[in-house]
């Protein structure tokens, strides 16, 4: 499963959930395709961590907290140390 197809997933779970791609690829198509299923905000990781960190910002200044809402009990959430 790659990021467009798994994004796609998150969107029809959770789909009033603001979702930032962070990507390697810096390409138009990506973009393009991310944005088609759902994807809220697309972000190249060659733009730098203040730019991510600006984007983070924005997406979730924009959105109304809709995680209150989601089910989260179909998902298993891993952290990596």
């Amino acid at each position: 499963m790659n990021g467009v197809e798994a994004a796609r997933e998150l969107k029809q779970l959770m789909p009033a959930t603001p979702l930032l791609m962070f990507t390697t690829y810096n390409d138009s198509h990506l973009t393009h395709e991310a944005l088609a299923v759902g994807v809220d905000a697309v972000a190249a990781k060659s733009d730098g961590t203040e730019a991510l960190v600006s984007d983070i910002r924005q997406l979730f200044t924009a959105s109304t907290e809709p995680w209150k809402s989601a089910d989260l009990s179909k998902w298993r959430f891993f952290a990596s140390v």
